[in-house]
């Protein structure tokens, strides 16, 4: 699948993971669309960036990219947000199915699951969270070894506390995913790509050319 076969929603959240890991965070993205396929508002993840811009968290645990796109959208300039679309390159959080649930937004689509961390699970689990009616979508049959690919390569080079472990959990369900991280960390493509500020869409690219190889 290459890069323009992806949904807009798709391409922007990447382009928000990708941009997170340029500057040295967790590789995830999120983008938000109204009903007639706008994008209203995007957000990276911006836990271990120190400094930004805007009505946007940074700098600390709760900075995840899926709060900091619906954080952006005031309640009197939205009305309509529960027909909005909600893209995250991964399953969100404990903390950003909150800020969905909360947020109004009743539409969720996500490209990688994720077994250490993910709450989507929990729309079952509240008699308040059933009554809100939230439609959520995943795993993306190629994003996902995509996303798994590029947070493998972070967690590798990171190092950062019990990163063996996340490793462990991506690869119980998708293994083609990390296998392709490592192979790309190993070759260091990817930070290669970032200091010469390579596209989303050249990482995209680079990524699936190496899933490709794993796949056939």
């Amino acid at each position: 699948m290459t890069w323009q076969d992806l949904e807009c929603g798709w391409q922007t959240a990447f382009t928000k993971a990708w941009e997170a890991f340029c500057s040295g965070t967790i590789p995830v993205g999120a983008a938000i669309f109204d009903e007639n396929g706008n994008l209203v508002s995007s957000g990276q993840n911006m836990v271990y960036i120190e400094q930004g811009e805007g009505p946007i968290l940074y700098g600390n645990n709760l900075a995840h990219a899926e709060v900091n796109a619906i954080v952006q959208l005031k309640r009197k300039e939205h009305p309509n947000i529960r027909a909005y679309t909600l893209y995250t390159t991964t399953e969100p959080c404990i903390l950003c199915f909150g800020a969905i649930v909360m947020g109004n937004v009743r539409h969720c689509k996500y490209a990688a699951r994720d077994r250490y961390a993910g709450a989507a699970r929990y729309t079952e689990h509240s008699d308040y969270v059933k009554s809100k009616n939230i439609q959520i979508e995943g795993p993306h049959d190629i994003l996902e070894a995509v996303q798994i690919a590029l947070h493998t390569y972070f967690e590798l080079d990171k190092s950062i506390n019990r990163y063996e472990h996340i490793l462990s959990q991506m690869t119980l369900d998708c293994p083609q995913g990390v296998l392709a991280g490592r192979e790309l960390f190993k070759k260091g493509v990817l930070q290669k790509l970032a200091e010469e500020q390579g596209s989303a869409e050249e990482a995209y690219g680079t990524i699936w050319s190496q899933l490709k190889k794993i796949i056939s």
